[in-house]
C-alpha cells in the first residue's frame, strides 16, 4: 500500500543507479539522466526479496550467523511501522530503493536475529568502546530481554537516492510508531512493544583521501566521534588501529549517508570500529578496496531522534 503522505514524483538519477553498487553507484561515461517515480510505501511479504538484497548489502554484514531471512521477514510483516520507497513501482524495474523501520528486540525475542546482533554489538563494544562507553551500552543492551522500549532502527538505502526524499521518509517513522500505540486497529498485546524510548543504530563511514577541492572540508565535521558517551561528548582517547581525522593527505571517515551523521551526533552513546573496505561487483562478487570502512553503533533516544527528523530537511540541504 502506497503512504498516503507522500505521493509518487519524478526525480531525474543516473542509470547505473539500476546496477546496483551501492559504494560506487557513479561511474563516468555511464550515466544519464532518466525520470524515474518513487513510492512510498508500507512494508509487505511481496518485497521480502527487494528488502532482502538491500539488508544483505547494509550496514550489519559484520554480524557473524545473522539469519537474514528471519530479520527480513520481521520487518516486511511489521507494516504498521516503517516505510520502503520504491522505483518504478509495479513496472517492469520494480526495485526496492530504501528501507527505514525500527524492530523492537524483545517482541522478536522468539527468533535468532536479536541474539546474534546484540551479541556482536557487544563483541565489538568490549573490543572497541572506552570501557564507560562499554558499561553504558551494556547497561542498556544487556537488559533487553526484560523491558520493551529498546529498537534496532534499520536505515538502509542506496546512496544516490535523491536527497530530498529522505525528510518525508525519516518523518513517517515517528507518526507511524505513534500511530501504531494510539489506534484500535493495532492489537493492545503489539502496542505493548511500541513505547520505544532509544534505538540502536549502525552508521557506515567509508575512508575517503581528501583532495585539494574538498580538503579544508574533510574535517572532524565529517567524520565520526571514536565514541561519545552518555551526555552525547566526544571521548578524547582512541584504541590503537580507530581512524584519525586529518585532511592533511591522509584517509579520513566520511559518513556514507548523511542522515546517519545526524542521529550520531545527537547519539546518547557510541562506538566505532573499522573493517576492510569491499567494493561489489557486477557479477555479485566484491574485492577489497584501497582504505577502511567503518562501521558506528549507537544509541539514540527517541526524544532526540523524532528532534532530528524534524531537522533533517535543512541539514540536508548544507550536505547538498
Amino acid at each position: 500500500q502506497v503512504k498516503a503522505r507522500a505521493s509518487a514524483k519524478s526525480v531525474p538519477v543516473p542509470v547505473f543507479y539500476w546496477l546496483g553498487d551501492l559504494l560506487h553507484p557513479c561511474k563516468i561515461g555511464m550515466s544519464e539522466d532518466v525520470q524515474i517515480d518513487f513510492d512510498f510505501c508500507e512494508p509487505d511479504e511481496s518485497d521480502y526479496h527487494g528488502v532482502g538484497e538491500l539488508l544483505k548489502r547494509g550496514t550489519l554484514d559484520f554480524v557473524n550467523g545473522l539469519n537474514y531471512a528471519e530479520l527480513v521477514d520481521s520487518l516486511v510483516n511489521q507494516g504498521n511501522i516503517g516505510t520502503l520507497i520504491k522505483a518504478d513501482k509495479e513496472g517492469d524495474d520494480e526495485a526496492v530503493c530504501a528501507a527505514l523501520t525500527v524492530l523492537n528486540f524483545r517482541q522478536f525475542k522468539h527468533l535468532s536475529w536479536p541474539k546474534e546482533i546484540i551479541k556482536e554489538f557487544s563483541k565489538r563494544s568490549k573490543a572497541h568502546a572506552p570501557s564507560d562507553v562499554h558499561q553504558k551500552f551494556e547497561a542498556l543492551i544487556g537488559t533487553w530481554e526484560n523491558r520493551n522500549d529498546i529498537g534496532l532502527l534499520l536505515n538502509e538505502r542506496f546512496i544516490n537516492l535523491p536527497l530530498d526524499l529522505i525528510p518525508p521518509l525519516h518523518k513517517g517513522l515517528p507518526e507511524d510508531i505513534e500511530w501504531s500505540c494510539s489506534t484500535p486497529d493495532c492489537p493492545e498485546d503489539e502496542r505493548i512493544f511500541y513505547n520505544f524510548k532509544f534505538y540502536v543504530g549502525v552508521a557506515r563511514q567509508l575512508e575517503e583521501l581528501p583532495t585539494e577541492e574538498n580538503s579544508e572540508g574533510a574535517s572532524a565535521s565529517n567524520s565520526v566521534p571514536s565514541s561519545t558517551d552518555g551526555l552525547g561528548q566526544r571521548k578524547r582517547k582512541r584504541k590503537r588501529g580507530e581512524a584519525v581525522s586529518s585532511s592533511h593527505g591522509k584517509w579520513t571517515p566520511v559518513f556514507v549517508n548523511a542522515e546517519d551523521e545526524a542521529y550520531v551526533r545527537r547519539a546518547l552513546l557510541s562506538f566505532s570500529f573499522s573493517m576492510p573496505r569491499q567494493s561489489r561487483r557486477e557479477d555479485g562478487s566484491t574485492e577489497t578496496k584501497q582504505g577502511k570502512e567503518h562501521r558506528v553503533v549507537y544509541v539514540i533516544t527517541r526524544s532526540e531522534f523524532e528532534k532530528t527528523t524534524a531537522e533533517l530537511e535543512s541539514i540536508l540541504k548544507t550536505k547538498s
